[in-house]
C-alpha cells in the first residue's frame, strides 16, 4: 500500500514533503523553511515504475526517491502498477469516513491512469462526490441551526419568554437561507418549506408572548398606581385624623 505517500516538492528550499490527507483537505502544507506549499487542481501525478513513488509532478526528470527517470507518460506504466493504483484509489473511497481530501487523492490516482479500465468514469464520479461532500457540510450546518431553534423554542414556551422565540426565528431564517443555496441536494427544498412554516409559527408565538407581556405589564402598572393611591389615601386619612385630634384637644 502506497496510498498515503504522495510527494510534493517545496520550490523555495527544494525539500520533498509528504502530501498527506490534511494537505489534500486544506490545499496547503507548511514547509520547515517557512514556505506555504500549495496544491493546485491542475497538478498531475507522476508514478515511478521502479519504486512506485507518487510525485505531484513539477517538471522533474526522475524519481526523487530512487533516481529512476520518469517515463514520458503514465500510460506507459506496466498494467500491474496501474492495477495497484486503481485498487488504491478504490480503497481510499471505501474508507468509512471519506473526506473531501480523500476523494481528491483518489481522483489524482485515476487521472494518472486515464485509459485504464473505467478510470475516466471514476474521475467524474469523484467530482460528484466532492460536490456532495461540500453540500453535506452545508446541509449539516443548516440542520444544526434548525435543531438549536427548536430547542430554544421549547425552552421559551416553558417561560413565555418572547425574546428567546425571536432568537429562534433568526436561526431559522439563517437555516432557510443556507438550505436555499443547495435546493438540489437531498431534501433541502423541503427543508426550506419546513423553515418557512416554523418561522411563521414561531413569529406568531413571539407576538402572542409580547402581547401577553404587554397586558401583564399594564396590569402591574395599574396595580402600582392603585397601591400608590391607597398608600396616599391612608397617609391623607392619617394626617386628617391627627389634625382633628389636635383641633379638638386644643379647643376642648
Amino acid at each position: 500500500m502506497y496510498v498515503e505517500f504522495f510527494k510534493k516538492r517545496c520550490e523555495k528550499c527544494n525539500n520533498l514533503l509528504t502530501a498527506d490527507r490534511d494537505f489534500f483537505d486544506n490545499g496547503t502544507k507548511f514547509c520547515k523553511c517557512g514556505e506555504t506549499v500549495l496544491r493546485s487542481p491542475s497538478q498531475a501525478l507522476r508514478i515511478c515504475y521502479n519504486c512506485k513513488c507518487r510525485l505531484i509532478y513539477n517538471n522533474e526528470p526522475c524519481c526523487p526517491e530512487c533516481g529512476t527517470p520518469f517515463l514520458p507518460d503514465n500510460s506507459q506504466l506496466p498494467d500491474q502498477i496501474k492495477e495497484e493504483i486503481y485498487r488504491d484509489a478504490h480503497e481510499i473511497l471505501d474508507t468509512k469516513f471519506v473526506r473531501e481530501g480523500d476523494v481528491i487523492r483518489a481522483k489524482m490516482l485515476y487521472l494518472s491512469i486515464p485509459k485504464y479500465k473505467d478510470s475516466s468514469f471514476c474521475v467524474k464520479d469523484c467530482d460528484k462526490k466532492v460536490a456532495d461532500l461540500k453540500y453535506s457540510v452545508i446541509y449539516y450546518k443548516a440542520g444544526v441551526k434548525v435543531i438549536s431553534a427548536r430547542e430554544m423554542y421549547r425552552d421559551a414556551c416553558r417561560t413565555d419568554y418572547a425574546r428567546k422565540v425571536e432568537d429562534a426565528v433568526v436561526l431559522l431564517k439563517d437555516a432557510r437561507q443556507i438550505f436555499s443555496t443547495i435546493t438540489a441536494y437531498e431534501d433541502s427544498a423541503q427543508r426550506v418549506e419546513e423553515c418557512e412554516k416554523l418561522i411563521a409559527e414561531y413569529t406568531a408565538t413571539a407576538d402572542r408572548f409580547n402581547k401577553e407581556k404587554e397586558k401583564k405589564d399594564k396590569r402591574l402598572q395599574r396595580g402600582e398606581v392603585m397601591k400608590k393611591v391607597k398608600i396616599g389615601g391612608m397617609i391623607a386619612f392619617g394626617l386628617f385624623c391627627i389634625g382633628m385630634y389636635a383641633f379638638f384637644r386644643y379647643f376642648a
